[in-house]
């Protein structure tokens, strides 16, 4: 489905992403995790294409299929056009259309508003119809969830895992390790523009991952109470 190998991505002397390599197979629900700063983003626009004029793109990406993303900002939905204008320009087919809008839970009012009239949480539903909508095999998501508390996150993440049943890979990338662990197969991590650990949720269930994913995983605020070590473990 998606290979990266040796993929960096450098500005100058300073690499964005430094020669990363994995893997994403057929179906699979992949997560993305790492601090502000450690290439997530640079790496979701490197899948894409979009790697800005004076960068420089080193290694390959491998992609059999066509990726569609859901931007991380709202600011990507075009202000001049009702929701439902937009997601029927992108729509697959009408029945795609009509089976995204029901799964996303956008009504006639809802679709009928102009992004300037959505609220926070409105406009990550609408972004991730508009990845939803066109129907691709290959589903990139940028921090889907950024801005929204934890509860919400594991809301919209449902809404977003559950969506095409298990016909379609995605590559999901967050701040918030503690809900992609309840979305996805796998984990990759990120630290300054590295791949630090590639791990099974059930592989961190019993700690059978890189200290710096555990760090990740003990500094959610919903685990500073536990007694065990903080240990990235099923009592989360």
């Amino acid at each position: 489905m998606l290979f990266i190998d040796q993929l960096s991505v450098c500005h100058g002397a300073n690499k964005l992403l430094d020669n990363v390599t994995f893997e994403v197979g057929n179906k699979e629900k992949v997560g993305i995790v790492g601090a502000s700063g450690s290439g997530k983003t640079v790496l979701a626009h490197a899948l894409l294409g979009f790697i800005p004029q004076g960068f420089e793109q080193q290694g390959g990406i491998i992609c059999n299929e066509d990726i569609a993303l859901i931007p991380q900002s709202a600011a990507c939905l075009n202000p001049t056009a009702r929701v439902s204008r937009q997601l029927k320009g992108l729509a697959h087919s009408e029945a795609q259309y009509h089976k995204t809008i029901k799964h996303c839970q956008l009504d006639i009012s809802l679709l009928n508003k102009y992004p300037g009239e959505l609220s926070g949480g409105m406009a990550k539903r609408v972004l991730i119809a508009l990845g939803l909508v066109q129907g691709k095999s290959l589903l990139v998501a940028d921090e889907p969830t950024s801005g929204l508390d934890h509860d919400r996150a594991v809301q919209l993440l449902a809404l977003l895992t559950t969506s095409q049943g298990d016909r379609q890979s995605m590559v999901v990338i967050s701040h918030d390790i503690v809900a992609l662990t309840r979305h996805v197969d796998r984990l990759l991590v990120f630290h300054q523009g590295k791949l630090v650990d590639d791990v099974t949720i059930q592989a961190g269930w019993y700690n059978h991952c890189d200290p710096y994913t555990q760090a990740l995983w003990q500094a959610a605020p919903e685990h500073w109470y536990l007694e065990n070590g903080g240990h990235y473990a099923k009592s989360a």
